[in-house]
């Protein structure tokens, strides 16, 4: 894949997974709430439960389009096998 679009669809799973950090972030306090004041916590739980799953799911496709740019921009740093001066004068 082309490292422009690798840096795009990184830049939007970025996105997500800071979105995704805020998300888990007030569930849990939501939950902490209703847990002190006695309340019930089932579908809270649940729900930060799944926010928690979508969130581990959105942190491994950034994870795995950071290293498919690392491995892009490596391999567009490579000099071409033979396309170089080899130090001997030929003339």
């Amino acid at each position: 894949m082309e490292t422009k679009t690798i840096a795009q669809r990184l830049a939007v799973a970025e996105a997500r997974v800071q979105q995704g950090d805020g998300m888990v972030r007030r569930q849990r306090t939501l939950v902490r709430h209703l847990e002190r004041h006695s309340l019930g916590t089932f579908h809270a739980s649940r729900l930060l439960k799944q926010l928690e799953d979508t969130q581990a799911a959105f942190i491994a496709e950034r994870d795995q389009l950071e290293l498919e740019m690392a491995l892009s921009s490596a391999s567009q740093a490579e000099p071409a096998i033979g396309g170089g001066t080899s130090g001997y004068n030929t003339a």
